[in-house]
């Protein structure tokens, strides 16, 4: 049988990717499995700061990340430094 996935698509904006930084995660309600806590590792944010696409699967649900167009390096760099779980990640942003 094969799985069909919802694919949900979640743009971080400057407040939101302040707040991952912070937390190290991210909540979502899901309508078929409740609250999830989606996590982001270390290479996620780096990929994130370069502007790819970051791709989670998670149970039926298939999540697609990515920044907001109009943050920029400096912005996203200086967010990332003042995290307390990534703030080594600045210097390779």
């Amino acid at each position: 049988m094969e799985k069909e996935n919802n694919e949900k698509r979640i743009v971080f904006n400057e407040d939101m990717l302040t707040n991952l930084c912070k937390m190290g995660f991210l909540k979502y309600q899901s309508a078929t499995q409740g609250r999830l806590d989606i996590h982001f590792y270390k290479q996620d944010i780096i990929s994130l700061s370069k502007g790819e696409i970051v791709t989670k699967d998670i149970g039926d649900e298939l999540f697609k990340f990515m920044l907001q167009s109009n943050l920029d390096a400096e912005t996203i760099r200086e967010i990332v430094k003042r995290s307390p779980i990534y703030y080594e990640l600045s210097t390779q942003i």
